[in-house]
């Protein structure tokens, strides 16, 4: 009997080799801040919950950026899943499996972080909200691009910039791949399990063999994840600059 050992050799893994080329431009995270506009006292208490949401962002990066290293190592230790229907043998399923829990716990991360985006957007404009409304990303960056954002909230010729943002939440596909497979693992079939053979529509059954997503695809979804979160911080950055101005 193959016993898989989890984690294997994951002590003597370098958990920042394969991040260094993103490490230094998340970095702009911590010069992010918000300064109050006076002396009143919902400017100090705004400053302080943006620096409570900016230190969890940056907690959040770490674990992420740690999730990344970790599934990257079991990536190129070798998985051979590529041709998973011709030759399932090939398979190393110690790496597979330790891929798998590395690269769902990033993905999983990734989300959060974004709705960690979206509080300190929120504070940034200060947007109240309504009592059954959740803070997100996606709600708050909507928010901000709607037709009346200009009246309600003190934009600062933030505009293009929040644009931009919207851009990458309704039309970057990168961002439209991060959410599919985000709620797949969440909701659905999970990644690097085959799908469920057997398929209802109008009340006919069909049995196939199953969609399977290897775990070179999931790479490539990480590895644009890391790029839009990139963009999306540098977007911040920029309007931090512009909301602190006097």
């Amino acid at each position: 009997m193959n016993y898989i050992k989890y984690f294997n050799g994951i002590e003597s893994a370098s958990l920042d080799e394969y991040s260094k080329n993103v490490n230094e431009r998340l970095s702009k995270i911590l010069d992010i801040e918000k300064k109050g506009d006076s002396y009143e006292i919902k400017d100090f208490t705004s400053g302080l919950e943006f620096e409570h949401w900016k230190r969890i962002l940056g907690q959040r990066n770490s674990v992420l950026l740690l999730s990344y290293n970790a599934a990257m190592y079991y990536f190129e230790k070798g998985i051979h899943d590529d041709e998973f229907f011709k030759d399932s043998k090939k398979i190393n399923w110690e790496n597979h499996l330790n891929f798998k829990y590395f690269s769902e716990n990033f993905l999983l991360t990734s989300f959060s972080i974004l709705e960690n985006i979206g509080y300190l957007l929120k504070v940034f404009y200060k947007i109240k909200l309504k009592k059954q409304e959740f803070v997100s990303f996606s709600t708050i960056v909507q928010k901000l691009n709607g037709k009346k954002a200009a009246e309600k909230y003190d934009l600062k010729n933030t505009e293009e910039l929040l644009n931009r943002l919207n851009n990458i939440k309704l039309k970057d596909q990168r961002y439209k791949n991060l959410t599919t497979v985000r709620n797949d693992i969440s909701h659905n079939n999970p990644p690097l399990i085959l799908t469920n053979p057997v398929t209802e529509v109008d009340e006919i059954t069909t049995v196939g063999t199953g969609v399977y997503k290897s775990s070179n695809d999931i790479r490539k979804i990480m590895d644009e994840f890391l790029e839009i979160y990139i963009e999306i911080i540098d977007i911040l950055f920029e309007i931090s600059i512009l909301l602190n101005k006097k």
